[in-house]
């Protein structure tokens, strides 16, 4: 097997990885661009949450420390509005 044949399918596989890789970070760009434009299209945190809350069918188990932060804030201003 003459190495131009490695060479071309080793090529083919690097290839194949950014394909997949383009693929990947532009589905995560579509996701974070629709949550942006949800943050800035609603008018107050109960519909931003109302909105985020529809794309999500289920609830994951990791929570990190900024959605734990937007939570409260929007649990904050509930309280504060709604008298709960």
């Amino acid at each position: 097997m003459p190495i131009e044949y490695i060479a071309i399918s080793i090529l083919v596989v690097i290839i194949a990885f950014q394909w997949v890789y383009i693929i990947v970070k532009d589905h995560s760009f579509n996701k974070e661009r629709k949550d942006l434009l949800n943050r800035i299209m609603s008018k107050d945190p109960v519909e931003y949450k109302r909105l985020s809350s529809e794309d999500k069918p289920k609830e994951t188990k990791s929570i990190n420390a900024i959605k734990r932060y937007k939570d409260a804030e929007i649990e904050a201003y509930l309280k504060a509005t709604n008298g709960m």
